[in-house]
């Protein structure tokens, strides 16, 4: 029991770390999405509200780059994530869901069901990412897909189709995470 409890610490350590030292790719992917969905998005929805909300993600992943790097310096003396930076974590996933939930009233459901398709790359991608914070990555997409999951909750006759694309999206990163958890729980396995 004694080498299980040294090894899963090892691991985590080992994960946390990951997830401080990485090169800014995950901080880098947002505004990439972001540039794209504008492009996307541009003349189908309000100018005002797609600038506000895209530019609202890209500060949130400036911050977090900055939030990161500042909880890196001390990651010798960590033993699980920094509260601040899995805040900044969750905040990125929050702007995109609430952006969404904002421009959703304006878009066809191709282009709503296009933009599920963003939200399953964002999730997909944040499982791997998130791999050594559990609660982190469960608190970004609970942010990214409840936005989404409330406004199917309030369409009319396209509920069904919403639902059916904000439970695609979480399922999308969810099965790596579920797989994921078992094998961390599991007894005797690496």
């Amino acid at each position: 029991m004694a080498l299980r409890t040294t090894r899963d610490s090892y691991t985590q350590r080992a994960l946390l770390t990951r997830l401080l030292e990485e090169p800014g790719a995950a901080e880098a992917s947002h505004l990439i999405v972001a540039a794209l969905v504008a492009a996307l998005l541009w003349g189908r929805i309000p100018t005002a509200l797609l600038v506000v909300w895209l530019s609202g993600v890209m500060a949130i992943a400036a911050v977090r780059v900055f939030v990161r790097r500042r909880a890196g310096r001390s990651r010798r003396t960590l033993a699980r994530t920094p509260p601040i930076l899995r805040f900044s974590i969750i905040a990125v996933a929050l702007a995109w869901g609430l952006g969404a939930f904002a421009a959703a009233p304006f878009l066809t459901v191709s282009d709503l069901a296009l933009l599920m398709v963003v939200f399953c790359g964002l999730s997909a991608a944040a499982s791997s990412t998130l791999l050594g914070d559990p609660p982190a990555y469960y608190g970004y997409v609970v942010a990214l897909l409840l936005p989404l999951g409330l406004l199917a909750l309030h369409l009319g006759e396209l509920r069904f189709e919403v639902f059916g694309a904000v439970v695609a999206g979480a399922g999308a990163g969810d099965d790596f995470a579920v797989r994921v958890a078992l094998l961390r729980r599991a007894p005797g396995r690496a």
